[in-house]
Formats: structure tokens, C-alpha cells, sequence
């Protein structure tokens, strides 16, 4: 990607135009499938419902195209403050450093992972969850990508039922507990696999023998994965185990 061009400054703006609709329509159907949220009564333990916002903008590729890119994010610092840490920690920098120094002497594998769409994957555990207003474009969002939603739950969001509120299941952009729900995710994922967090660093994480090739250590900084491995045999073994959406991105031997 070759640079970023300026997106609208408005929903209304994003909801006039066909290229912003799609891209809306493409991060709303990654909410719908992820299972992000249920529709339910109001419960008032939750404090008041949220609202969300779309956070966009124009990408430019090497070949002057633009792309359209849209995440309909929550407003997190509306949500009520049930007591609940939100920590969660990130690779230090001197621990990445040693890291990859380690690697270029030994001259083992190094590969960049992202996961995509992170934090729609990690459950939130019951304090977590947060009411969040129902938005004046659920029901052509949901027909657009075929959510389905029941006819008693049509009617009465039609009919302005505000006691109807969508209840986040899992970690929605905005949230302030995504850091904390998706750290978890990758902990449980990790240790599916074998891989352990180090004493020294407990987001760092290893697996295996340098001895027979099967070595592979990776740093997490939120949902960015820095992988040193033995050779690529030994990432590929690790990385197609885990359950996450992982764009590989980069890597040298």
C-alpha cells in the first residue's frame, strides 16, 4: 500500500455512497459471523447502552487504486466501569531486540503475523459485556449481508423499541477490555500448541528443539506476531495448529 487518502468526515456521507456502503456492509458481516453480540432486553446492570461510530478511511495502493476501509467501532469510554482490569501486557522492546539479535546470529527464521479481525474472535467474560444501542441502520446492514433476525425483533426495532439493546459476546472494536479478551484467546491458543510464556517475559513464547529443528518463539504486541522459528517448516508447523485468521506477512532466513 502506497500511502492514505482522506475518507468522509460524516456517517451520512458513508451511507450516500456505494464504495462506503460495501465496506461497511464487508466489516458488518465480520461482526455478524464472529458472533459479536446478541440482541436482548436491556439489563440495567450494564449501565446505559453505548453507541458505536465508523472509523474509515481511504488506502492507496502501489497501483493508485483506492480502497474503501471501514470498522464500525463502540464508543468504550461511554461504557460503565464495572471494576474489572483491563491490562493486558505487550512484548518489551529489549526483549524483541535480544530477539532478533539472537536470530541474525543464529541465523534462524523471522516472520512478521498479523491476525486479522483480532479481536472479534476473543470472548468476553460476563463483567465484560456491555449494552450498546441498537444503530438506525441495523436492519439494512443485517439484510445486506443476510443476518437473520426474527420477525418479533424486526417489528419492534421498527417500531423504536429502545428496551431491545445488542449485548457484545465478544471483544467489538472500542471495547475497553479487547486487549485483555484477545491476550487471553492467544494464551488459551498457545498453549493448545505447546508454546509457554517465558519467565522473563511473559508474552514471549516457545516451543520445541533448536537441536532438532523444531524450535519456535514468537512476541505478541497485541495482535502483531514477531515469529523466530528454525527454519519455516518449524512456523509453518506451529502457525497452521493455531485457530486464529493469521496474514503472514513478511519473513527472512
Amino acid at each position: 500500500e502506497a500511502g492514505l487518502g482522506v475518507g468522509p468526515s460524516t456517517d451520512a456521507q458513508m451511507t450516500d455512497d456505494p464504495e462506503w456502503k460495501k465496506a461497511i456492509c464487508k466489516d458488518w458481516s465480520s461482526i455478524c459471523n464472529s458472533g459479536t453480540f446478541t440482541i436482548e432486553e436491556h439489563c440495567f446492570e450494564r449501565g446505559r447502552p453505548i453507541t458505536h461510530t465508523i472509523a474509515n478511511k481511504i488506502k492507496v495502493d502501489s497501483d493508485g487504486k483506492n480502497l474503501h476501509k471501514c470498522r464500525i467501532c463502540l464508543r468504550g469510554f461511554l461504557q460503565k466501569d464495572r471494576g474489572v482490569s483491563n491490562y493486558a501486557g505487550v512484548a518489551s522492546t529489549a526483549a524483541i531486540n535480544s530477539l532478533l539479535a539472537i536470530a541474525c546470529k543464529e541465523r534462524l527464521h523471522i516472520e512478521m503475523c498479523d491476525v486479522t479481525t483480532a479481536f472479534l474472535a476473543a470472548p468476553l467474560e460476563e463483567l465484560e459485556k456491555v449494552s450498546v444501542k441498537i444503530p438506525k441502520d441495523y436492519l439494512e446492514w443485517c439484510d445486506a449481508v443476510g443476518h437473520k433476525i426474527s420477525d418479533e425483533n424486526r417489528r419492534r426495532i421498527k417500531a423504536g423499541d429502545k428496551s431491545l439493546v445488542l449485548v457484545t459476546q465478544t471483544a467489538w472494536y472500542g471495547l475497553r477490555s479487547c486487549p485483555k479478551a484477545f491476550s487471553r484467546l492467544l494464551q488459551k491458543e498457545f498453549a493448545a500448541v505447546g508454546l509457554l510464556p517465558l519467565e522473563t517475559d511473559p508474552c514471549i513464547y516457545q516451543c520445541g528443539s533448536k537441536t532438532d529443528g523444531t524450535y519456535v518463539a514468537i512476541a505478541t504486541v497485541v495482535d502483531d506476531l514477531l515469529v523466530i522459528s528454525s527454519n519455516a517448516s518449524a512456523a509453518d508447523a506451529v502457525l497452521t495448529k493455531l485457530n486464529l485468521k493469521l496474514k503472514r506477512l513478511a519473513w527472512a532466513d
